[in-house]
């Protein structure tokens, strides 16, 4: 099984907008105002990342032991990119980008195979504390409205065929805060 300490990811961040991108070839994920974590892990141990490689891992251990629970269920090692926010009145992992599978990054893939990917390393495999983050394909009033009634704190429209750019703020995903 790969060894999770020989790899190393910069977050990619959004840039800060009033307004959203709309139109063909954008996708909307919320952002629900938690604590934004990278999770490597294999089935023996995963380990969480904040910024400046920040262990996160003690402070959320039922989230580390649950993401490794999957790790060894599918029998797979992974790095996700989430957020960790409350949910049901507990710390719950949100993932959101697939990018690393199996000894292979996946930063150059396009979004859209990404989460793909990603969709299907949770296929039909429920892990108490780890939801996949929603994604929608429209934006406008209707999006803006479901995102402040669900509490999101903004929305991340993000680019379907570009590629995970690691450090700095890029185009390929736009922020609006709510």
């Amino acid at each position: 099984m790969e060894r999770m300490d020989e790899i190393s990811i910069e977050p990619m961040h959004a840039r800060k907008q009033r307004h959203l991108p709309e139109g063909e070839g954008w996708i909307y994920q919320p952002s629900y105002g938690g604590r934004r974590v990278l999770a490597y892990c294999t089935p023996e141990e995963c380990e969480l990342k904040g910024g400046s490689s920040v262990d996160r891992t003690g402070r959320y251990a039922h989230i580390a032991e649950a993401l490794r629970y999957l790790a060894e269920r599918v029998g797979r090692s992974f790095v996700l990119d989430g957020e960790i926010a409350l949910h049901d009145q507990r710390s719950a992992f949100f993932a959101f980008d697939l990018l690393h599978l199996d000894g292979k990054s996946l930063v150059d893939t396009p979004w859209n195979e990404r989460r793909e990917a990603l969709e299907d390393l949770f296929k039909r495999r429920r892990v108490e504390h780890v939801e996949i983050a929603e994604a929608r394909k429209r934006a406008g009033k209707v999006l803006m409205d479901h995102a402040r009634q669900e509490r999101w704190i903004g929305v991340v429209a993000k680019r379907e065929e570009d590629p995970y750019r690691e450090g700095g703020r890029h185009g390929g995903w736009v922020r609006v805060s709510l």
